[in-house]
């Protein structure tokens, strides 16, 4: 089962031997940068509403009068 998760081989798993997996280095770095960039507009998304929040909260405090 795990074999077949990792898409190796159980000769490969269990002792190393036997042929190594596939490694398509430039898919690799295509879905890693794909996951950075989705991290980064989740975060900006994030950074977004956290501002809108601020702001409402200066809005609401400057509409008070002053003690």
């Amino acid at each position: 089962m795990m074999a077949g998760l990792l898409n190796v081989s159980l000769p490969w798993l269990l002792f190393g031997v036997g042929p190594s997996p596939e490694t398509d280095s430039h898919n690799d770095f295509v879905r890693l940068v794909s996951g950075h960039l989705e991290r980064i507009k989740r975060l900006h998304d994030e950074t977004a509403l956290t501002i809108k929040r601020l702001e409402a909260e200066l809005a609401r405090h400057s509409a008070r009068p002053s003690e």
